[in-house]
């Protein structure tokens, strides 16, 4: 897949909520994490900058579902076998990025008891998560440690999107010299996944709404490079008519769609 990475002129970005989120924590079942930072393809894939530091994985998966309607959370809708949020933490494990943290809010012991899990994984829970995703990204946020220098955010309603995508945006942020990376896709379509450095978390954690780090990027684009995809951007499952699409093209590809 053919990509490039260039500075940023604005847009796009993690969507957002506001307040400080109370933050709850609570494990859940274990599977093996990656062993040695293995990523996509069995290759070895580094978490480090190089100073001791690591990069994190955040996976926002706390909303309340409301455009979906019906009684299942879309974190909970199968696809291809799995709940839409577990294609999201198998997708930054398969990176190789660790720690990774999801970010629950909505319907949370639910979704909790069907996420499994790798070694190096956890789940916080946001109660402010009704207020916006900018909410969720705080908790994800706070939930790290001192000895990690940057994090990836994934979206916990995007189960189509590749690994490959992540490892590519974390060489950008590690080689670009600019504390925020995003990708654009065909069609200059800004989106997900975000790396944000710690030097931006300050900024970050002032967000409100659901605008997210867009409003940053917007007001402060030299802080942004950006990796373009030869692919179309992957697709948010925000209603059904989103999930019937979804496994449509999954029965195509012969994945076995909600099965």
């Amino acid at each position: 897949m053919r990509r490039s990475v260039r500075p940023a002129h604005g847009g796009g970005g993690p969507r957002g909520g506001g307040g400080r989120p109370a933050v709850a924590r609570r494990r859940t079942r274990r599977q093996p994490a990656p062993r040695g930072g293995q990523g996509v393809g069995g290759e070895r894939v580094s978490t480090s900058d190089g100073a001791g530091s690591v990069i994190a994985g955040i996976v926002l998966a706390a909303g309340s579902s409301s455009r979906l309607g019906g009684e299942t959370p879309k974190q909970l809708l199968v696809l291809n076998g799995r709940p839409l949020v577990q294609h999201a933490v198998d997708t930054v494990a398969e990176a190789g990025l660790d720690p990774i943290v999801v970010v629950l809010g909505h319907r949370a012991e639910d979704v909790e008891r069907a996420l499994v899990l790798p070694s190096n994984a956890r789940t916080v829970r946001n109660a402010l998560f009704a207020t916006g995703q900018a909410s969720s990204l705080v908790a994800g946020l706070d939930a790290l440690g001192p000895e990690v220098s940057a994090a990836v955010i994934v979206l916990g309603d995007q189960p189509e999107l590749p690994a490959e995508h992540v490892c590519r945006l974390v060489d950008a942020y590690r080689t670009a010299r600019r504390p925020i990376v995003r990708a654009r896709y065909r069609d200059g379509v800004p989106g997900h996944p975000v790396v944000l450095g710690r030097e931006v978390w300050p900024r970050v954690r002032e967000l409100l709404g659901d605008t997210g780090a867009r409003d940053l990027i917007e007001r402060d684009p030299g802080l942004v490079a950006e990796v373009v995809f030869d692919a179309p951007a992957p697709e948010d499952i925000d209603t059904m008519a989103n999930y019937r699409a979804a496994l449509a093209r999954a029965d195509r590809q012969g994945r076995g769609g909600g099965s």
